[in-house]
C-alpha cells in the first residue's frame, strides 16, 4: 500500500493466520524488499562459491527476523569432550523484513565448560554489515567477501573440521607426536 502526499510512505502487508491483511512494515518509496528467501538464497550461493570446508546451515524465520547460521561442528563424540573443549564454530547473520538495520554477520565459537555440557559459552564477534540493496548476485558477492573475513577468524578451527571429516588422527603415524607437542 503507497500513500500519497508530501511524505509518501510504502506500507508492506502480508497474509495472516486468519485471512485478511496486516502492515508489518512501513518504509520509503526508495526502498528495495530484499526479503529473507533472497537473503538465504544469497548465503546459500556465497557458501557453494566460498567456503569450500564441510558445513551446517540453520534458519530461523519469526516472521519478521531472520537467522542464519552456518556451523562447523566437532567430530569430537560428547561423552569424549573435556571441559573447555571449542566444539562448533561459524558464521551468524542476523536481518530482518522490515526496512530496519542491514544484515549483519558475525564470527562465532561455541565452548564447551563443563565435562557433562551442561555449561556451554558462546562468543560472536561482528565482522561485517550489508545493506539490503542490489541483486541477489551482488548480495553473493558482497557475502562472499564478508565470509571471507568471518572465517578468517575461525579458519583454524574450520581446516581442522574439515581435516577430521576425512582423516583419522589415531592412525596416522605422527598423529600423537603431534597432538603431544
Amino acid at each position: 500500500i503507497t500513500t500519497g502526499g508530501p511524505n509518501p510512505m510504502v506500507m508492506r502487508t502480508r497474509n495472516t493466520r486468519h485471512g485478511g491483511r496486516e502492515v508489518y512494515a512501513t518504509v520509503s518509496p526508495k526502498y528495495q524488499p530484499f526479503d529473507s528467501d533472497r537473503v538465504a538464497r544469497a548465503v546459500v550461493l556465497a557458501c557453494n562459491t566460498e567456503i569450500g570446508y564441510l558445513a551446517r546451515c540453520s534458519i530461523a524465520y519469526d516472521g519478521t527476523r531472520t537467522r542464519i547460521e552456518v556451523l562447523f561442528h566437532s567430530d569430537v563424540r560428547p561423552e569424549h569432550y573435556v571441559a573447555g573443549e571449542f566444539f562448533k564454530a561459524g558464521i551468524v547473520l542476523d536481518t530482518d523484513d522490515t526496512g530496519s538495520g542491514a544484515i549483519h554477520g558475525s564470527a562465532c565459537i561455541w565452548q564447551n565448560l563443563c565435562k557433562n555440557l551442561m555449561i556451554i559459552d558462546q562468543a560472536e564477534t561482528a565482522q561485517f554489515n550489508i545493506c539490503h540493496i542490489g541483486s541477489v548476485a551482488a548480495l553473493v558477492c558482497r557475502f562472499t567477501e564478508g565470509f571471507g573475513a568471518a572465517l578468517g577468524a575461525v579458519s583454524g578451527f574450520a581446516r581442522q573440521w574439515n581435516r577430521a571429516c576425512v582423516d583419522e588422527l589415531a592412525r596416522s603415524d605422527r598423529a600423537l607426536p603431534g597432538i603431544f607437542r
